[in-house]
Order: C-alpha cells, then sequence, then structure tokens
C-alpha cells in the first residue's frame, strides 16, 4: 500500500479565515504565479540515502549543491584509471594524491583565472602549445614559483616528464571547464551540449558579478540539465526565477548556492546581524556578485524576516520575500511619496542606513497603519531604486488572512 500524507478541506472550513488563507494561498491564481504551490512541495520530506538524481526529475531528488561534487567525484575515477594505466605501479595511496593533486591544480587555475589573477597560465590554453597534460606540468612549474603553497609543489612521478597521461582524456576534463567569452545577441549566455561535452558561451560584461554569475548559471544547466541546449537571460535573476520555465529556476538556484555557498554565505550575513544595503554591498563585492545576486540570495536564505523589491518611476518592477513572511502583506504597486525610497528615486536624496517607515508607506493593507517597518533603499542601475524592508514587528506575523483585499488583483508579474 502506497503510504502518503494528504490534507483536504471541506467547504465549510472555509468559514475559518485562517483556514480559507491556508487554502486560498497554496491553490489561487495568485499562488500559482508566486510559485507558492512549488515552495511547498519542496518543503515535503526528501528521499534519503542513496538518491543520484539531479534536479526535480521524475524517480529521485539530488540537492543542487552535491551535483557539483558528484561531478568531481566523476573526474576523480576518471583520472585515477587512466593515472593507473600510465604506471600500473601507483599503490592506492599514491593514486588518491596524484588525483587530488590534480584536481586541486585545476581548480586553484580556474580560481586565478576567475579572479583575474594570473593571464598567461589558463586551463583553456592546456593542449595549444603540446598536448594537454604536457602542458599542464608546465603551467605546474611555472605557478610553483609563484605561489608558496603545497598544491604546485612538485611531486614524484607525477611531475616527471616520463609520466604520460591520455591526453584525449585529460583534455575533455579540462574543456569541461573552459568558458567562451564572445559577443552575443538577444542572450547572456548560451549553452551547447553534446554527449559528454559542452560549449558554455558567455557575453562580456563590464560587471564581473554578471559574467560570474552568467557562467555559474550554464554550469547549472550542464550539471542538472545536460544533453540539452540553452539560450538564457542569465544575468536577469528576477526574470527567472518568476518565470514558469523550471530549467531556468533550477539554474539560478543552482548559481546561487554555488557562487555564494550557504555554508560562507550564513555567516557573512550573521556577522552583520541585521544587514542594511550597505552591508549586503560589501558582501556582493567580497563574494564578487551583483547587488541584486546577494539580495535575492539573502530572501531566499529564509533567516531574516526582509522583503526586497525594485522599483522605476513606473512602479514596482519585482519583488522577493523570505518564505516566512507572510503573503497577506502586499506591496504598494506604486512609490508611497513618504517612503525613502521616493526621495531616492524622484529627488536623489540619499538613504543612508536602516530607518523606521509606518507600515501603510509600504503596504496596501487597511490594517498597515497599526505597525512599523524598517527600510533601507539605494540607487540601483537603469534608473531603479533597490528597496530592502524588515518586518521587525512579530505581531505582523501572527495577524490572520486580510479578507478587505481583492483577490483578483496581482501585486506584480514578477514578485515572489
Amino acid at each position: 500500500m502506497l503510504q502518503q500524507v494528504y490534507k483536504g478541506w471541506h467547504y465549510s472550513d472555509f468559514r475559518d479565515a485562517d483556514k480559507f488563507s491556508e487554502f486560498y494561498w497554496l491553490f489561487s491564481r495568485e499562488a500559482h504565479a508566486d510559485g507558492s504551490y512549488q515552495r511547498r512541495i519542496d518543503e515535503l520530506a526528501k528521499p534519503k540515502g542513496g538518491a543520484k538524481q539531479r534536479g526535480l526529475f521524475k524517480g529521485g531528488y539530488q540537492p543542487v549543491d552535491e551535483s557539483f561534487l558528484l561531478e568531481l567525484a566523476d573526474y576523480r575515477e576518471t583520472l585515477a584509471k587512466y593515472f593507473k594505466k600510465a604506471d600500473i605501479s601507483l599503490d592506492s595511496a599514491e593514486l588518491t594524491e596524484f588525483v587530488q593533486r590534480t584536481l586541486d591544480r585545476l581548480v586553484f587555475m580556474r580560481f586565478l583565472e576567475d579572479k583575474q589573477i594570473e593571464t598567461e597560465v589558463r586551463v583553456s590554453n592546456l593542449g595549444k602549445s603540446k598536448n594537454a597534460w604536457a602542458d599542464f606540468q608546465i603551467a605546474s612549474r611555472r605557478l610553483d614559483n609563484i605561489y608558496n603553497g603545497i598544491v604546485f609543489k612538485p611531486l614524484p612521478k607525477l611531475d616527471d616528464a616520463s609520466f604520460e597521461v591520455d591526453d584525449d582524456m585529460f583534455g575533455d576534463i579540462c574543456e569541461r571547464l573552459d568558458v567562451l567569452y564572445e559577443e552575443l545577441n538577444g542572450c547572456e549566455a548560451t549553452l551547447v551540449g553534446f554527449g559528454s561535452k559542452a560549449i558554455a558561451t558567455v557575453r562580456p560584461s563590464s560587471s564581473r558579478g554578471r559574467e560570474r554569475f552568467s557562467v555559474a548559471h550554464e554550469i547549472g544547466h550542464w550539471l542538472i540539465h545536460r544533453g540539452k541546449s540553452f539560450r538564457c537571460r542569465a544575468d536577469d535573476l528576477v526574470q527567472n526565477y518568476s518565470a514558469n520555465i523550471r530549467f531556468e529556476k533550477e539554474a539560478d538556484e543552482f548559481a546561487s548556492h554555488l557562487l555564494m555557498p550557504t555554508s560562507i554565505f550564513r555567516p557573512a550575513i550573521k556577522a552583520t546581524n541585521k544587514p542594511s544595503l550597505n552591508d549586503l554591498q560589501g558582501i556582493a563585492e567580497q563574494f564578487e556578485v551583483s547587488m541584486q545576486a546577494v539580495s535575492i540570495r539573502l530572501a531566499t536564505l529564509d533567516t531574516l524576516p526582509i522583503i526586497v523589491a525594485c522599483y522605476t518611476k513606473a512602479g514596482l518592477k519585482w519583488s522577493i520575500r523570505a518564505s516566512h513572511v507572510p503573503k497577506r502583506w502586499w506591496l504598494r504597486s506604486q512609490l508611497d511619496d513618504d517612503s525613502f525610497a521616493y526621495d531616492v528615486l524622484h529627488k536623489g536624496t540619499p538613504c543612508n542606513n536602516l530607518g523606521k517607515q509606518p507600515a501603510e508607506t509600504w503596504f496596501e493593507n487597511d490594517d498597515a497603519d497599526e505597525y512599523e517597518v524598517l527600510e533601507h533603499s539605494m540607487p540601483s542601475t537603469n534608473g531603479q531604486v533597490l528597496v530592502l524592508l524588515y518586518l521587525n514587528d512579530p505581531e505582523m506575523f501572527e495577524v490572520g488572512f486580510d479578507q478587505n483585499l481583492k483577490y483578483g488583483r496581482s501585486n506584480n508579474a514578477r514578485s515572489r
């Protein structure tokens, strides 16, 4: 017999405002547009144990953070196999050390490229002068003279010229780590895959954070959606997060986790206690991502009672809130002229830090005048203003469904 957990509602339950609110914000048109239904599915218990399925496909589940580690495990197995072929005398301890040292070097080389620290040694150039493995050994010797560490320190056998590794295999691994930058029309990045190989092309940008997110986004497609090809506006997180295209959402979530891993990002946020946009700007610089990316990551981290929004002079462009922030709080579609954001956008008046505001300045709810929020706003790109709101009053989380809101209206097509 199938063991399932289910829940039902009787029409008489709808007389209770709390029960109706629960039902409405799960099955209504706004809830579907807002992604609430999918998030409820995601909250359900996941299979445990040996699950190896990548992405949200039928038959299994694997968290995004683990798929990258699984890919590295594939590299380890392949390298170990070919290293043993190159020298059958290698024991298990030597194989483990050789494989780990090789991966450490490749990852560190890509790190140096990504940070634009190293311009002469590039993984993409390995194999262009000799063969990929020979070029790798030469690059390792060069970097050992520059960086004082164990990563490039010569290892007997591994760094010997007589140690010859299958060039096709090693070249394939290097190609998988490569990203091409060239001008593209109509999109920020493309991924063309066939079999076990793919070419990711990213349009150059003056924003390093945008380039990095585009690269991470395409890596997400490759690891989660292998076998498909994509043309992406990978720089537009909000458009992808709010789109109905599951693949784009998953690639964005992967990119956010890859560039801002929870184990590192959470302590950075915690150290600021209640981060303002100024604090987030410092964190964005630390992780080399955009303000938009770090703000959305903070909301999806769901540790603080925040709403992040973006307004233009025409009105609300997008918003995203921490999952535990009640959806009953309905953002205004136009900036209130008493808000700090209005002064930033229309008058150029700086907003230097978090400041108290009546909740009615930001929310359309009739009872909003009973509460206060904290607001910090700063200019964004293209004549926009980025807004960070803290729902600091515990009572804002205890009030029930607002029956006075008009169910038919939509806060914003790009809200979450």
